[in-house]
């Protein structure tokens, strides 16, 4: 059915929230280990569980409804509520057992300290800006985060099941204590934010060093916590100059939350105290684990039946080193992306794996991927055989290389059995992992490891990684006699499902790095990898050729045609040979040993072929699910088969110190025609087959419902948006996420109605008597058929009337009888289901200056740039103080957060006399234009800070400047600036040109720039 289209940008472009409200607390008192935190209680108002006692309330203006039982419901963008979801009052932690705030309960430390070290456990009153965890009743709803965003909160990461941890200040955090949805804050302890037994070493004061892998709040706040280390004497590891990413790929692409470094004990306490820091854990070491493959996983039935064997598949082996040379690799054109390693030991892990893959079939079985267009080998072990060690592995720039549409690759897996030392918990290098896979939508799969326990890869740990074990066959094609033997399994440490596939353990022929012609058998979860990862090598050319596009044959570029990662994943899972096993866990074949089961590319063929070269459901990321949303899907089934459903979604990057690791929680619901429910993965963990009941799943990313003998009829199968906290769908401008969506056994019932999505556009503002120009978006589903979409703008408040040019039409005009600021509503009606958004018109009389250009740093630069050329260094946005003592501000003008300053420490700043920083803005119109900004100098080696204007085709330089020392402490307040611009006309920019003086102490800071004018 074609969809029905109204000036549709994309489906998924929607608006959010728009509510602000308030919240209250009370102190009370809180024991850990020994020290005494002052945390909140309950408030006037509450009841014993710190519920407003007016039930069921909804919050005036907010999407929540909260009830006496302690359950609550929010409203959908489409006006609906939510099913009732249990609120829980715990905060649950890594290092510690889930505790009310709001109660007087005594918190331990797993591992007790050997001697007192009790700055571990309380803030650094050093910290003007300080991490805060911020509990709210129900959960962390997109308008609850906006409203103390406007607080001046800086939210960083999610904590679940309904938290945040937000960067505030003292009066910050006194200035939101009325706001209703907030249940406490509680202190981001640095003992919160360590590795289990790291507070010993703290304890222990020793001078050795250790290296650690330190994450930051957020991705803007690395550069300010290297900085940090580094002042203190930590020794920041660098990425290996080999590895050095083309220029085309940019610094901000390259860099991560997380970086290496070796600190001794007193510097590690240091660290752990910042506000920047989320989580510290030891780095490890990096070391690695170690022809019936073809047939058991079905390649050679694909090969044979339909000729895939992985043409236009771009795949990366990430591994040891390579003997390029061997006579089954040296004809394979393979792409080398850093220097393979040589030398005893150099070769003996990437060779094997290498040969599984690409092997041309001369004297063993051809490679899983033989035709692969792009076979890449990159060496993480780059150093043989002068330097034993692994460098620092830039693994943002890496992979983003990987997936450069226009480079060199144009990979969609990447296979490694290699990583860091094993674990059991989710470390910072697997929320590296996800927050990376998350932006760049690659397949990356990771060896689980060969330990026989739940000790694995860190990276193996992470949600948006396919992690896979392995099974022993018992050197047969068989499955009736294979076993688990000794491969690393799961579950993970929040009890997600891990590993998710596995492959052939043991007994697998490929190459040897004796010679040029040796060979052996090779195994482990090293070997159980690439079988996997060449499966996903298959499907990927099998969805370009059209095998889920309505029939092969229609030879796509692999590339550009791929699914999403998380569909990719979806589609393995939904097609794997299954395992029998009964008696949970501890079987031995249980689900997290075995995972979701073994590739079956016969199977994924097949039932794409028996349903017409369609699967009767698949969602490749498409479709857009709001905060308390449902996406409704239905499924006719006869009963002849099984039916089964499959639900995979990217996550972001977890918080290592949590003790659940997913953000975003998506759940699957499947019900039967007679109304018995079925939820994602109830029952899994003891065999293969659904059972009906139970509850919503809350800590897995992968969901699934395998139903043995459905009933005959209309199956619903349905995605709820239970707790969306951050956005899981950058392109849109609200907070909402995407998914996977797998599911067969049946047909494609007939489509459910969904609600149209309306975005009224960006708010504006108009001197009059101009009308405002007004271009929504309205998109729809096409339901119900033939019915067709009506759409409407209206005037919802403001102090005069509005004239539409054509109320009707989604793009028109408006214009407004007198002065002031109005809200307009876009709205849209299929005949069942409506929607709509609102907009703010400023209109302001012809003579009245208005805003054409402001930018106060507290979520980017905005639109000012670093030039590229013509100075010497960059300025610096940055909240707190800056890393040198007695000089720059201790935060942004007016207690803002952020602004932007130039670092002047030698070796990362402009620490000579005479270097230069250019900040320069856009181009902006108007007449009569005033410059405002504030600024900051403090510091005995203060420089320059110039303004300078360029119009009519030239800069004019020097139109303000200011030299030395202005402020005489980090505290004091920002001076204002205002500087008439009238004498400019046309088109203007305006640059703020830093010169220094030398020396460390000349930190100097703007923030709060604004031009405004005649429009």
């Amino acid at each position: 059915m074609k969809k029905k289209r109204y000036k549709i940008k994309k489906l998924s472009s929607i608006r959010g929230i728009k509510t602000v409200v308030g919240f209250t607390y009370k102190l009370a008192t809180l024991v850990l280990a020994g020290v005494a935190l002052a945390l909140p209680a309950t408030g006037a108002g509450r009841d014993a569980a710190g519920y407003d006692k007016q039930t069921p309330q909804e919050v005036a203006g907010t999407r929540e409804i909260r009830n006496a039982d302690g359950t609550y419901r929010i409203r959908a963008d489409d006006n609906t509520l939510s099913r009732p979801r249990q609120a829980s009052k715990l905060i649950q932690l890594r290092r510690a057992p889930p505790f009310d705030p709001l109660t007087g309960v005594h918190l331990t430390l797993p591992q007790r300290l050997t001697s007192p070290a009790p700055d571990l456990y309380r803030r650094d009153t050093a910290n003007v800006v300080d991490a805060y965890i911020i509990q709210f009743h129900t959960q962390a709803l997109p308008a609850y985060q906006r409203a103390l965003q406007a607080a001046g909160v800086e939210i960083v990461t999610a904590l679940p099941p309904n938290a945040v941890v937000g960067l505030m200040d003292k009066t910050t955090r006194a200035a939101i204590e009325s706001r209703p949805f907030v249940r406490a804050t509680v202190d981001y302890l640095p003992a919160y934010k360590l590795q289990q037994g790291l507070e010993n070493r703290i304890a222990a004061a020793g001078a050795d060093l250790q290296t650690y892998s330190i994450m930051s709040v957020s991705k803007s706040h690395r550069a300010a916590l290297v900085r940090f280390t580094e002042s203190i004497g930590g020794i920041v590891l660098k990425g290996d100059p080999a590895q050095t990413q083309r220029a085309a790929l940019a610094t901000s692409v390259n860099d991560g939350s997380r970086f290496s470094a070796k600190l001794n004990a007193a510097q590690l306490l240091q660290v752990s105290r910042r506000p920047e820091t989320l989580f510290i854990d030891l780095r490890g070491e990096e070391s690695e684990d170690l022809g019936q493959v073809r047939e058991r996983e079905e390649f050679d039935y694909i090969e044979q039946v339909a000729g895939y064997c992985g043409r236009g598949v771009g795949i990366e082996v990430y591994d040891r080193g390579f003997r390029l040379s061997h006579q089954e690799l040296v004809n394979k054109s393979i792409l080398v992306r850093s220097p393979a390693a040589s030398g005893s030991g150099g070769l003996n892990h990437g060779t094997e794996i290498a040969g599984i893959l690409y092997a041309d079939g001369i004297a063993m079985s051809s490679g899983l991927l033989r035709c692969a267009a792009r076979p890449i080998v990159f060496s993480r072990f780059s150093a043989f055989p002068g330097n034993n060690r692994p460098t620092e592995s830039q693994l943002r720039g890496h992979l983003a290389e990987l997936v450069d549409p226009a480079g060199d690759y144009r990979a969609v897996v990447q296979t490694s059995s290699t990583d860091y030392s094993t674990t059991t918990n989710y470390t910072t290098w697997s929320a590296e992992y996800d927050e990376v896979l998350f932006e760049l939508d690659l397949v990356k799969l990771q060896s689980q490891s060969n330990t026989g326990n739940r000790n694995s890869r860190p990276a193996a740990w992470a949600k948006n990684v396919v992690a896979v074990g392995g099974f022993d066959t018992n050197n047969t094609v068989e499955r009736s006699d294979d076993s688990w033997g000794s491969a690393s399994i799961g579950p993970a440490a929040d009890n997600r499902i891990k590993p998710d596939l596995s492959g052939q353990y043991g007994g697998i022929r490929t190459i040897d790095d004796a010679s040029n012609t040796a060979y052996r058998n090779f195994g482990g979860t090293s070997g159980a990898t690439p079988t996997v990862a060449g499966a996903f090598g298959i499907m990927f050319e099998m969805w370009a050729d059209g095998v889920f596009a309505g029939g092969p044959g229609q030879n796509r570029d692999v590339f550009d045609a791929r699914p999403h990662a998380a569909t990719a994943k979806a589609l393995m899972i939904h097609s794997a040979y299954r395992y029998a096993f009964s008696g949970g866990d501890n079987a031995n074949m249980s689900r997290v040993h075995q995972g979701w089961g073994a590739p079956d590319l016969r199977n994924l063929y097949d039932t794409a072929r028996d349903n017409g070269w369609r699967l009767p459901i698949l969602v490749d990321e498409q479709d857009v699910l709001t905060p308390g949303g449902t996406n409704s899907y239905a499924l006719n089934v006869d009963g002849s088969q099984p039916l089964k459903a499959t639900l995979v979604y990217r996550d972001l990057r977890g918080n290592p110190a949590a003790a659940i690791h997913r953000i975003n929680d998506l759940s699957l619901k499947v019900t039967s025609p007679a109304g018995t429910v079925y939820w994602g993965n109830n029952g899994l963990r003891n065999g293969n087959w659904s059972t009906p009941g139970g509850s919503s799943n809350t800590i897995d990313t992968v969901e699934n419902v395998f139903i043995q003998t459905p009933a005959a009829g209309t199956w619903s199968i349905e995605v709820l948006g239970d707790d969306i906290v951050l956005d899981g769908h950058p392109p849109t401008a609200t907070t909402d996420a995407v998914y996977a969506l797998v599911a067969s056994g049946g047909s494609a019932g007939p489509a459910i109605n969904r609600a149209p999505r309306v975005n009224a556009g960006v708010n504006q503002t108009v001197v009059l008597p101009n009308a405002a120009t007004l271009n929504g978006e309205v998109s729809d589903d096409g339901l119900p058929e033939g019915a067709g979409i009506t759409t409407a703008w209206s005037r919802v408040s403001g102090p005069g009337t509005v004239n539409f040019g054509n109320a009707a039409a989604v793009d028109t005009s408006a214009s407004a009888s007198v002065a002031g600021t109005y809200v307009l509503r876009l709205s849209a009606d299929d005949t069942e289901l409506s929607a709509s958004d609102d907009i703010q018109i400023t209109f302001v009389d012809a003579g009245t200056p208005v805003v054409l250009e402001a930018e106060d740093f507290e979520n980017g630069l905005g639109n000012w740039r670093n030039v590229s050329t013509g100075d010497d260094e960059d300025w610096t946005r940055d909240a707190g103080g800056t890393a040198s003592n007695r000089t720059g501000p201790d935060s942004g003008n007016n207690g803002s957060q952020w602004y932007t300053y130039l670092e002047t420490s030698d070796g990362r700043g402009a620490f000579n006399a005479g270097d230069t920083a250019i900040l320069e803005g856009p181009s902006v119109g108007g007449a009569a234009r005033t410059l405002s900004f504030f600024y900051h100098m403090y510091g005995s080696d203060m420089g320059t800070l110039n303004v300078d204007v360029y119009s009519d085709g030239a800069w004019d330089e020097g139109v303000w400047s200011i030299s030395g020392q202005q402020q005489n402490d980090n505290d004091a307040a920002y001076t204002p600036v205002s500087i008439d611009l009238g004498s400019f006309s046309g088109p203007l920019r305006v640059r703020f040109r830093a010169v220094a003086d030398g020396g460390f102490r000349g930190d100097m800071a703007i923030d709060d720039i604004e031009i405004t004018g005649l429009n």
